[in-house]
């Protein structure tokens, strides 16, 4: 151990032992031009960062510390994917990788999604993977003529705002914009209800009307 440059004390000396951090891969590391001490060793060691993970990490032209190598080994993140994402173009830093790998963010989902033509940051790219916001969904709701920012987007996936409630409530030829698409969701507004409203003379009804038609349970008495 004095030979590769430390002077661990007695307790040191047991912890390495047992944490097998052996002369060779303390040389093996240094190499690499990692100047480590016993703790960040044995971290290595325990959390199976080799010479050949450092190395391939730095062959993608990324430099990382020592935490964030740590980091990068425990969250799965592979030199493979490091280079599988900048190939959709994307370009993150070490923080946001971990971020991607932990929340399933794949190479395929980001070219998926940019194959849309939504330029979207990586912070929206994590949120539209945690709130199930598919390739699919944005094309079938683009579909019904309605075009949304990654915001809304967010937002109506999260409110159950689907293309075949868009298309159903188009149908009643009143237009809504998203904010009240979302808002008709909410309140139960179905495109049911607003047909049955216009059977019954009620034309022409913007959104805070037809929730409070709605609420009041008028076309409910109409019928009895």
């Amino acid at each position: 151990l004095r030979d590769a440059g430390l002077t661990p004390d007695g307790e040191e000396v047991i912890a390495m032992k047992i944490h097998g951090v052996e002369p060779e891969f303390i040389a093996q590391v240094r190499a690499k031009g990692l100047e480590l001490d016993t703790e960040e060793l044995i971290a290595f060691k325990n959390h199976g960062v080799t010479p050949e993970y450092i190395q391939q990490v730095r062959d993608t032209g990324l430099e990382l510390d020592t935490e964030e190598i740590v980091a990068f080994k425990n969250h799965g993140v592979t030199p493979e994917y490091i280079q599988q994402v900048r190939d959709t173009g994307v370009q993150l830093d070490a923080e946001e990788l971990i971020a991607f790998k932990n929340h399933g963010v794949t190479p395929e989902y980001i070219r998926q999604v940019r194959d849309t033509d939504l330029e979207l940051d990586a912070e929206e790219l994590i949120a539209f993977k945690n709130h199930g916001v598919t390739p699919e969904y944005i094309q079938q709701v683009r579909a019904t003529g309605v075009e949304l920012d990654a915001e809304e987007l967010i937002a109506f996936k999260n409110h159950g705002v689907t293309p075949e409630y868009i298309q159903q409530v188009r149908a009643t030829d009143l237009e809504f914009d998203a904010e009240e698409l979302i808002a008709l969701k909410n309140h139960g507004i179905t495109p049911e209800f607003i047909k049955d409203a216009q059977s019954h003379g009620f034309k022409d009804l913007d959104v805070e009307q037809l929730i409070d038609l709605e609420n009041a349970d008028v076309l409910g008495g109409m019928q009895r």
